[in-house]
């Protein structure tokens, strides 16, 4: 059994011992941790490179220094108890992470505990569907490549994002079904945190504010709503007014 943690602190953790992000062979190194791991098959050489270095920045003789970077990952993986010869193998033009026994990927435990989570909400089963979203959130607000700024770096970390996001509705689902409004409050409020552009927040923070029979509370919801998302060029939707009004509000 063998762990791979690529949020937070990037560490590797298997039968001889847990290695720290320290002993990687660099930000160079952490970056192709993740991208060969996170690949689930093959990824072509030029792919690899264009997530360490971006496809605008290559340097010269990258193709070389490739080589390189996975065998330290090679060593480095051997160190924490994984075989790294069979773990990391090479073949025409692309290289691969195989997994030989059983290795949890955090980022993977994530998405399961969110997709679970939705489905069990959906069967209201919210005792499963609390459970789930807890593990997901609290991955999943975890930084990923923190001070990595890459276009694959960035894309990766919009989908942790977004699972976050999703998280944290069934979250407020799961509060306001135990009819705990305090707790749905404080969760809808982390929406627009997480996002403060995406709509949908602002919108669950108004209708759990209106549960409450706080108009108040959800007309402020609204106005900051409404001066988010004239960062936009937009006004918030028909669906979003009527949420306002349904609290007892005005638009």
């Amino acid at each position: 059994m063998a762990r791979i943690y690529l949020t937070g602190r990037m560490s590797i953790e298997g039968p001889k011992g847990t290695v720290d992000e320290v002993e990687l062979p660099g930000v160079q190194g952490r970056v192709a941790l993740a991208a060969l791991v996170m690949a689930r098959g093959p990824i072509s050489r030029d792919g690899l490179a264009e997530a360490i270095w971006e496809s605008h920045e290559l340097p010269a003789g990258w193709e070389k220094a490739l080589g390189p970077i996975v065998s330290k990952l090679r060593t480095t993986l051997s160190r924490a108890g994984i075989d790294g010869r069979a773990a990391l193998v090479s073949g025409t033009g692309a290289f691969e992470f195989r997994r030989h026994g059983e290795i949890e990927v955090d980022v993977e435990q994530c998405t399961t505990a969110v997709d679970a989570a939705e489905g069990a909400l959906r069967r209201a089963d919210i005792a499963t569907a609390w459970a789930n979203a807890a593990v997901g959130t609290a991955i999943a607000r975890r930084p990923f490549l923190a001070g990595v700024y890459g276009d694959w770096v960035v894309g990766q970390r919009q989908e942790l994002e977004d699972l976050h996001y999703r998280a944290l509705e069934v979250l407020v689902d799961v509060w306001v079904e135990r009819d705990d409004l305090g707790q749905a409050v404080g969760v809808a409020e982390a929406l627009t945190s997480v996002d403060r552009l995406r709509e949908r927040g602002y919108r669950r923070l108004i209708e759990v504010h209106g549960a409450a029979n706080d108009t108040a509370a959800a007309q402020r919801a609204f106005l900051r709503c409404r001066e988010a998302l004239a960062e936009l060029g937009v006004e918030p939707s028909e669906r979003t007014a009527a949420a306002l009004v349904a609290a007892g509000g005005r638009v």
